[in-house]
C-alpha cells in the first residue's frame, strides 16, 4: 500500500504544501485515524465561543500564571509537547489541538481561516487566564500564530517563546513558504477520491492521505506499522490559502505594529539550514521585535527543538523571568 500511495502521489500534480512533517501515533480499535471529540466522548474537549469542540488538555495550578502551547502545521496536533506538562510545578500549561485539526471537531471551511484561530485563541486566554495576560509557546506555524495574536492584542501577551516560526510577512514568506506539493491540487483531490472505500468520513479518509502523503516524501520514513494521531487536512489547506501561500500572494502580515508589544521575546533555533532555520529566522524574523533574544540549538532539527533538555531548560527559566 506504501509503495502504490508513494506512485501515486509522485504522478499527480503536487504544487504547495506548508506543513509539520512530524510523525505520528496510531489510530485505536482497528481505525484507520483516530477518532475526535465529537465521536469518542472520552477524550478531554473544550467548547470554544462558537460552541465548537476542541481536544484540550489542561495541566497545574488554575492560579498560576497560564502558558498557552500552540502546535506547528498548520493541522497538526499537541502530542509532541505532552511532556511539558513538566511545567505544572509553576504555570498552568495549555495544550489543544487547533480548530479543525488533531483530535478536534471538523469544522466547515468558512471556519478555518486566521480571524477565526485569532478568536479562538483570545477565548482560550479570556477564560483561562481572565484579565491576566498570558504567555505563549508556539512552533512553527504555532509561533507565527503566536505572534498574530501578539501583534493583535498586545496586552493579553505577557512573553513570547517562537521555536522556529513560520514566516511573519509576505517578505519573509517570499523565501520560506515556497516548498513542493500542494494537497489542494485537483490530482490529490482526484486521489482521495477514488480511494473512498478505505473510509466512510470524508474527513477522515483526507486527513489519514495527507499523513501518508507527508511520510512519502520523506525516504527515510516507514510508514507500515507507523502508529500516528491525527492531523487536519483541511485545516491546513484553509490557513495556507487565507495566508495566500497557494497563489504566491503572501497577504498577511504580522509584524506591523508589533512595536505596541512590550513584553520579552525568545527564538529558539536550530541548524542554519532548512527553510526556517538559525540564518532565516536571525535575519528575517528576529529583527521584527524591540526585545527579542536568540538560543541557538546547532545541532537541532527543526522537530526536535521542543524535545530538547537544554531547549525546555531556556524556555522555562525565559518563562519565570517573564512572570
Amino acid at each position: 500500500m506504501h509503495h502504490l500511495v508513494r506512485s501515486r502521489l509522485r504522478d499527480v500534480s503536487l504544487l504547495l504544501v506548508l506543513s509539520l512533517a512530524g510523525c505520528a501515533n496510531s489510530g485505536a480499535d482497528g481505525h484507520l485515524v483516530p477518532h475526535t471529540v465529537v465521536a469518542d466522548l472520552n477524550l478531554p474537549r473544550f467548547a470554544l465561543a462558537d460552541g465548537r469542540l476542541v481536544h484540550l488538555r489542561t495541566f497545574g495550578d488554575p492560579a498560576a500564571p497560564v502558558v498557552v502551547v500552540l502546535h506547528g502545521g498548520p493541522g497538526g496536533d499537541h502530542r509532541d509537547y505532552l511532556h511539558l506538562e513538566a511545567w505544572a510545578n509553576r504555570f498552568f500549561v495549555v495544550l489543544w489541538d487547533q480548530r479543525g485539526t488533531g483530535l478536534s471537531e471538523r469544522v466547515p471551511d468558512e471556519e478555518l481561516d486566521g480571524p477565526t484561530y485569532l478568536g479562538d485563541l483570545d477565548f482560550l486566554g479570556e477564560t483561562f487566564s481572565p484579565g491576566r495576560p498570558v504567555h505563549l509557546v508556539g512552533h512553527s506555524w504555532g509561533g507565527a500564530y503566536a505572534t498574530y495574536y501578539a501583534q493583535q492584542f498586545p496586552a493579553r501577551v505577557a512573553s513570547l517563546v517562537l521555536v522556529e516560526p513560520g514566516a511573519l510577512d509576505a517578505t519573509a514568506a517570499r523565501r520560506a513558504n515556497v516548498v513542493s506539493a500542494n494537497f489542494g491540487a485537483t490530482g490529490f483531490q482526484e486521489f482521495l477520491n477514488a480511494t473512498d472505500y478505505l473510509l466512510p468520513d470524508t474527513d477522515a479518509r483526507a486527513d489519514y492521505f495527507y499523513l501518508i502523503a507527508l511520510a512519502g516524501m520523506k525516504e527515510d520514513v516507514e510508514l507500515l506499522g507507523y502508529d500516528f494521531w491525527r492531523l487536519g487536512y483541511r485545516a491546513n489547506l484553509g490557513i495556507n490559502r487565507w495566508q495566500g501561500n497557494f497563489d504566491g500572494s503572501y497577504s498577511f502580515d504580522f509584524t506591523t505594529g508589533l512595536d505596541a508589544f512590550e513584553g520579552q521575546v525568545l527564538f529558539v533555533t536550530g541548524t542554519s539550514e532548512g527553510r526556517l532555520g538559525h540564518e532565516f529566522q536571525t535575519s528575517q524574523q528576529v529583527p521584527r521585535f524591540a526585545r527579542a533574544r536568540v538560543l541557538q540549538l546547532p545541532d537541532a532539527s527543526h522537530s526536535e527543538l521542543l524535545r530538547r533538555p537544554e531547549s525546555l531548560d531556556s524556555i522555562y527559566a525565559f518563562l519565570r523571568e517573564a512572570r
